[in-house]
């Protein structure tokens, strides 16, 4: 009697303990599928942003790379850089008068308003000094330009900044031929895929696997653009820059922090850009077909939102920089215009 007690509370055991391992199962497989449906926003926003940015920037650098000045010129840019420097430290001393009038003012909608402007302010203030300090950088190699001066780096730069813009144009043409443009529900071109699955069909599948990570790095690398170039220009978002020998450990963890938001949707991005190249692996069972029929995200997935926003994203970056170039670009011709006229 004593035994058959036994096997029955066992077995009540064992079969509450399945219940719960499924449960726990399920509910973190859910929580975890929340969370990578999550990190697409992250990752579609960066991606877009950086598509653009990050050829832009390095070509960009080639055009502002430190030159050789006369004398009166280098004096011009230094006194000019000065009253810059000024400029910034008045603002500081005036942001720290407002963070200490902060404590006195009454009401708790008022002071929150107050700090989130001074917070705002901050972030303002914190990117102005680091392009002053890009600028003073600059200055100082071009007061001594044959001993600190590399243009061999600078023509790199340019090279690199074609070739990433050869890259995501690819990028933008596989996502629209193969990703969006369906036809009776399949894509309407392989596109990469083609070009992948012959480099397998040739025993040259080392080759394909180093394209496919070159165009999976250069999406990773893109992200990191983006995400500087996002927190640069909207101070809602904290900036975390990450500069050679001036790197803080607290924007080093949070950058590593972003790498891993994001690092999980970048492979069920490519899982899906290059699925018939992927075909047959576990990758794409887990990213192709599980994740695709999530109770929530199943109707982004269905319906491309995240693509969009990609898209719409790079869009709006390009005619961003396209303006912001042309402002830039009016602002130097009325002060040249100006200083003739003197």
């Amino acid at each position: 009697m004593q035994q058959t007690i036994c096997r029955v509370e066992a077995r009540r055991t064992c079969s509450w303990t399945c219940v719960l391992r499924f449960i726990s199962l399920r509910c973190f497989r859910g929580l975890d599928g929340n969370l990578r449906g999550n990190r697409r926003w992250f990752f579609s926003i960066y991606a877009g942003v950086g598509l653009i940015a990050l050829p832009l920037d390095l070509v960009l650098e080639y055009i502002r790379r430190p030159k050789r000045m006369r004398e009166s010129e280098f004096v011009a840019e230094r006194q000019k850089l000065a009253n810059e420097l000024s400029k910034l430290k008045r603002e500081g001393d005036q942001i720290k008068e407002e963070e200490a009038q902060i404590g006195g003012t009454e009401g708790w909608w008022a002071k929150r308003s107050k700090k989130s402007s001074v917070n705002s302010k901050v972030r303002k203030l914190e990117i102005s000094v680091s392009q002053a300090n890009k600028q003073f950088e600059k200055l100082k190699v071009q007061a001594d330009y044959n001993r600190l001066a590399h243009p061999i780096l600078y023509v790199l730069k340019l090279v690199l900044g074609i070739v990433c813009a050869i890259i995501s144009l690819f990028w933008v043409l596989h996502i629209i031929i193969f990703m969006l443009a369906k036809r009776n529900g399949l894509p309407s071109h392989p596109f990469l895929n083609k070009f992948l699955v012959w480099l397998e069909e040739r025993n040259t599948g080392f080759i394909g696997v180093t394209v496919y990570g070159l165009f999976a790095y250069f999406l990773l690398w893109a992200c990191m653009k983006g995400n500087i170039t996002f927190g640069l220009r909207f101070f809602c978002v904290t900036f975390y820059p990450m500069l050679p020998n001036e790197t803080f450990m607290n924007s080093f963890i949070v950058n590593v922090l972003m790498f891993n938001v994001w690092s999980i949707a970048l492979l069920h991005f490519c899982t899906l850009a290059f699925s018939d190249y992927a075909r047959y692996t576990d990758a794409n069972m887990i990213f192709g077909v599980q994740l695709m029929h999530m109770n929530f995200f199943k109707y982004f997935w269905e319906n491309n939102v995240f693509l969009y926003i990609m898209l719409v994203c790079l869009v709006v970056t390009g005619i961003y920089f396209v303006c912001s170039s042309r402002g830039k670009v009016d602002k130097a011709k009325a002060r040249l215009e100006s200083e003739n006229r003197v």
